[in-house]
């Protein structure tokens, strides 16, 4: 079998004008068989992009955490007289 470079855009193309055509006429059997192979590479995608969000959100409660900590450390600091209050710029 030979290897098939494809351009993701022509397939999203491709995939469009069959959905178009599906709407108004019966799909041949191969022109059904890329729809599905389609399909299968959009989930595929979409499960990468709910992964990436995912992690994304995990960093951000990861960071919101740590600001916090952070935050406590100063006041227990400042309680202590070792720091300043922090004030915001002027």
């Amino acid at each position: 079998m030979k290897a098939t470079r494809i351009c993701l855009g022509d397939l999203l193309d491709e995939y469009w004008e069959l959905k178009k055509r599906a709407d108004v006429v019966t799909l041949a059997p191969d022109d059904a068989h890329r729809v599905d192979y389609l399909r299968g590479i959009l989930n595929q995608v979409r499960l990468r992009e709910a992964r990436v969000d995912s992690h994304e959100a995990t960093a951000r409660t990861v960071t919101d955490s740590q600001s916090w900590m952070l935050q406590r450390e100063h006041l227990k600091k400042v309680a202590r007289g070792e720091a300043k209050p922090w004030q915001p710029p002027i």
